[in-house]
């Protein structure tokens, strides 16, 4: 049987303690979701966004989504997308974005139609809920992530990553590594043979 976006959604929601294990979505609810979303396979270093006026999320139910920026012919790299985790380009904002999203390896992505998807939920209170919760997760991550480069030194960034998201480690490119925690990969490699 094939994997419905609601039930990933709900799981990813339970798991991450952001909904209460007891709390479910209705068939309505469910339908909606499941109405809005279309799946998506993505290939390696596919890029995710080609139309910089598509007002999308996206879920990725399988891969790793890089967010980056070209500045002075230089890529960097500022932002992840997990398996579980919602992304847009520019966060639930009307303005026209200025980075990439690319796939790191093969997976799988859905995409929903911001404005569809939003509309929908004004119908069903606990949808809207699913939706702000959408949103603040979005901004606590984009948040988490301006504070540590104000709050932190790259190789204290490093061994943030390696406790709380080990699995980048292992799986992410050094160069987009390098540029996440804000050095050159040549930088990343030594910081590497000291810890």
């Amino acid at each position: 049987m094939a994997r419905k976006i609601s039930s990933l959604i709900e799981n990813g929601f339970h798991t991450k303690g952001i909904m209460p294990v007891n709390t479910h979505l209705s068939d309505a609810e469910r339908h909606i979701l499941d109405t809005c979303f279309t799946k998506r396979p993505v290939k390696r270093n596919q890029t995710v966004i080609t139309d910089y006026s598509d007002k999308s999320i996206y879920f990725v139910e399988e891969g790793i989504l890089a967010h980056y920026l070209i500045h002075e012919r230089k890529y960097i790299t500022f932002r992840f997308t997990r398996k579980g985790e919602f992304t847009r380009v520019t966060p639930f904002s009307p303005l026209v974005p200025t980075h990439h999203i690319q796939a790191l390896y093969p997976g799988t992505v859905w995409k929903a139609d911001i404005e569809q998807l939003t509309d929908a939920t004004l119908q069903q209170a606990q949808l809207t809920q699913v939706l702000l919760r959408i949103v603040s997760t979005e901004i606590s991550s984009i948040t988490s992530q301006l504070l540590s480069f104000l709050e932190y030194t790259p190789q204290e960034r490093y061994l943030q990553l390696m406790e709380e998201h080990s699995v980048l480690l292992q799986e992410v490119p050094l160069k987009h590594l390098a540029s996440y925690i804000g050095i050159t990969p040549q930088s990343l490699s030594r910081l590497r043979g000291r810890i």
